[in-house]
């Protein structure tokens, strides 16, 4: 991780609060700025707190199309890995009683609504 990373700590805090509060969050600005670099730091500190967190670089994506490609194949993947894991979890807790609970997802499906409405869209009309 970049070592001249400082001063950033403010805007660490207000991602995780909003993160916390189930808030959607979009990193935008410049090139250069150091988007991924904070983004970068927060998966970390999601991660050291048990999060599962993923990094989807959508920098080498041409158009918006190739955008919603690649954000439906990286959630599929996470997907199926949720899938697995819990198939396995089956195997460890047969003959407990358990409930799981997940939280809504509907910001996956409202993102990849809104990439695909901007893939479709006329360039005037963004």
């Amino acid at each position: 991780m970049a070592e001249f990373f400082f001063g950033r700590e403010w805007e660490l805090a207000e991602l995780r609060r909003l993160i916390d509060e189930r808030k959607d969050i979009l990193l935008t600005g410049p090139r250069r700025i150091g988007k991924t670099t904070l983004a970068q730091h927060l998966l970390a500190d999601l991660s050291a707190a048990k999060w599962q967190t993923a990094l989807i670089d959508i920098g080498s994506c041409e158009d918006e199309t190739r955008v919603v490609e690649r954000l439906e194949s990286e959630t599929q993947q996470m997907r199926q890995r949720i899938f697995e894991f819990l198939k396995r979890a089956r195997v460890d807790i047969a003959g407990y009683d358990f409930e799981l609970k997940v939280s809504d997802c509907s910001w996956q499906e409202r993102g990849l609504d809104r990439f695909r409405q901007l893939a479709e869209a006329p360039n005037g009309d963004r």
